[in-house]
């Protein structure tokens, strides 16, 4: 199984709006692994719109590196809306100059541990943008139905075959900040689903810019 094709088509749809738009970019990445920062470096001139990535996979680095609290780590697990939120704050703290932010949190497979099995499959992806970039519309992302969403083909999974549920959506400190859950097939190959996710996420990105 290889979607190596739409995780690179994916970065060059996020190089070519960055590009474009003068977009700094950040992300903040635990079950991505580095997925979502090599396919954006792999292009040739990436270091004029992207800043970096924080990679931290436990939760101690969720904490002490991206500034989780721990409160949301104890009661929403790691692998939640909430953690995804709070590490696009990070993303946001590390990156000063960032204009956006991209984040990736959840299991890959259905080995959860000692959390719910539910949880199996269960990626949390979030983008945030400065005020000045984000349509206001963005607020209403997690209150309404898909259907009602332009651009909803991409909610879908025409993009990246994944289908996208809003989950979360807020204004803070000068950024509109969105998340997402999406579901991944837990017996595909664990390097298959960190390229969907991966991929989703920066499609997410791109959706957010367009506004709902």
């Amino acid at each position: 199984m290889d979607n190596s094709g739409i995780l690179e088509k994916s970065a060059r749809n996020v190089w070519n709006l960055c590009s474009t738009r003068g977009i700094k970019l950040a992300a903040a990445e635990s079950c991505t692994g580095g997925f979502l920062a090599d396919s954006l470096v792999s292009i040739p001139g990436a270091s004029s719109f992207f800043l970096g990535s924080a990679v931290c996979y436990c939760d101690e680095a969720k904490n002490g590196i991206l500034g989780v609290p721990k409160e949301i780590l104890d009661k929403f697990y790691a692998e939640s809306s909430e953690t995804c939120a709070a590490m696009l704050d990070g993303a946001l703290r590390i990156f000063p100059n960032a204009d956006a932010a991209i984040a990736t949190t959840g299991f890959l497979d259905s080995s959860t541990g000692s959390k719910p099995k539910s949880l199996g499959g269960s990626v949390f992806i979030g983008t945030a943008l400065r005020l000045s970039l984000a349509d206001s519309s963005l607020k209403d992302f997690a209150n309404l139905p898909v259907c009602h969403i332009k651009n909803s083909d991409f909610l879908c999974g025409a993009k990246t075959g994944v289908s996208v549920m809003p989950r979360h959506s807020e204004e803070s400190g000068g950024f509109f900040k969105i998340c997402a859950e999406i579901k991944l097939n837990v017996s595909a190959p664990r390097a298959f689903n960190m390229r969907a996710a991966a991929a989703t996420a920066l499609e997410l990105f791109a959706f957010a810019l367009g506004g709902l």
